[in-house]
């Protein structure tokens, strides 16, 4: 059955406080947050391609971090702002590990080498997280097109 939030309650994927949130805003303009998430949807794919591309280059310089970070940075306010919970910490980690920063005791094993082999250990840290963010992207999809009943 669409919208019936009760296919939500249980997941750890949304902060259903934040995502009910924007369910109130559907009363003014219907399926207003069906489009926020679709705009989100579009969003993320590109960014995720952007992060890929920039991860497949074979030099990892630190400005190269830093504009991982930022992509990471871009996502996790979206993610946020929607209630994607874990789409967003996974966006935080990659934020933090293109500034060079552990989050939550998470980083690099090791930090020894030159600099080029400490970038390539954040930029490890950054395709894990990655791929955490597009699974977690995946089954917040599956999710949300359960409860919008249309595909997402």
């Amino acid at each position: 059955m669409a919208n019936d939030i009760s296919v939500l309650e249980d997941s750890e994927l949304i902060n259903l406080n934040i995502f009910t949130e924007l369910l109130v805003m559907d009363e003014d303009e219907e399926d207003f947050s069906q489009g926020l998430i679709t705009t989100f949807v579009e969003q993320a794919t590109a960014i995720f391609q952007q992060i890929e591309e920039a991860l497949a280059n074979p030099t990892k310089t630190d400005q190269d971090l830093v504009n991982l970070g930022n992509l990471g940075h871009y996502l996790k306010g979206s993610a946020a702002a929607l209630g994607l919970s874990k789409i967003q910490y996974e966006c935080e980690k990659i934020q933090n590990f293109g500034a060079k920063t552990p989050l939550d005791g998470i980083g690099p094993k090791s930090l020894t080498g030159t600099p080029e082999e400490i970038n390539e250990s954040w930029c490890q840290c950054i395709q894990d997280s990655l791929e955490n963010a597009k699974e977690y992207f995946g089954q917040t999809r599956k999710l949300l097109a359960q409860y919008y009943g249309v595909g997402i």
